[in-house]
């Protein structure tokens, strides 16, 4: 009834799960899956023209909040509170921290990042950190594509923390 909101979840899923695993899609309090599609399908087109529609800071970062928490319930992900400054955990609210939105474990664990359309480049540097340290990946979700320019910056930033560190980049309305 809702291909686009089932594409679009099964390919949100496919970036925390990988191809050679069987997956279906979370529960939410005992919901089918046809109940998560329909919610979703619902949710989406909103959270797609908040943004465009916002007529001040304030009212982008409510469409950005939203976002997260869709992303965070399509992938049944608890929302993270620990906050993190030159790699190291430290106290919420330390000056300069900086709190990642979820960490997504199993088969391939990886720091989950949400973003509307931008990213933040020392931010993105802090996550590397952290993810390499931990020895997961980093995935940002955006909502809408930030273009090839600011992927390829997203990129840089995180190859001069770790060359190494695996860096998925996806958008959910191109």
């Amino acid at each position: 009834a809702f291909p686009r909101v089932y594409a679009v979840v099964s390919f949100t899923l496919s970036l925390v799960v990988p191809a050679e695993v069987e997956f279906g899609l979370p529960s939410f309090g005992g919901g089918s899956a046809a109940a998560i599609e329909s919610a979703a399908a619902k949710e989406l087109p909103a959270l797609r023209l908040a943004l465009p529609n916002a007529n001040s800071i304030k009212e982008a970062g409510v469409a950005g909040r939203s976002f997260e928490q869709w992303v965070g319930k399509v992938l049944n992900l608890e929302k993270n509170t620990l906050a993190f400054k030159n790699g190291a955990q430290v106290k919420g609210g330390t000056p300069g921290s900086r709190i990642y939105d979820f960490f997504a474990s199993g088969v391939r664990d990886s720091i989950v990042e949400v973003k509307s359309a931008s990213f933040d480049v020392g931010q993105a540097k802090e996550f590397a950190r952290i993810a390499s340290q931990q020895g997961s990946g980093l995935t940002y979700i955006f909502l809408k594509n930030p273009g090839a320019a600011a992927v390829r910056e997203l990129r840089k930033a995180v190859a001069s923390v770790d060359p190494d560190l695996e860096v998925a980049v996806n958008v959910v309305f191109p």
